[in-house]
């Protein structure tokens, strides 16, 4: 797969240094991936779920750093893209104001 918004990830870990590591492997496990469809992403990221923005539209949300951090990311199958649409901590992920924003 391929990965847009890895700016949102760096920025992230600009202020969350601990991030680093973890948002490194996930970004080398998205790489090496060809999901067709959510069930293969569970396949590989066994803790991802799907959630609905208000706009209605569907984004992967992937458990960070033991749980530390959320990343959600709109994933189009079709052609083999992830956009990184937020990284989170997971007090940042509990608002559900990230619905909104997205």
């Amino acid at each position: 797969m391929k990965i847009n918004g890895l700016d949102r990830l760096r920025s992230f870990e600009q202020v969350h240094s601990v991030a680093r590591r973890p948002l490194a492997r996930w970004c080398s496990v998205v790489r090496g991936a060809r999901w067709s469809h959510f069930a293969e992403v569970r396949e590989t990221f066994g803790s991802a779920s799907q959630a609905k923005l208000s706009s209605g539209k569907k984004v992967v949300v992937f458990n960070i750093g033991g749980n530390r951090f959320r990343l959600v990311a709109f994933v189009q199958y079709q052609t083999g893209l992830v956009v990184v649409g937020k990284v989170l901590t997971h007090a940042e992920y509990d608002t559900d104001k990230w619905k909104d924003e997205l």
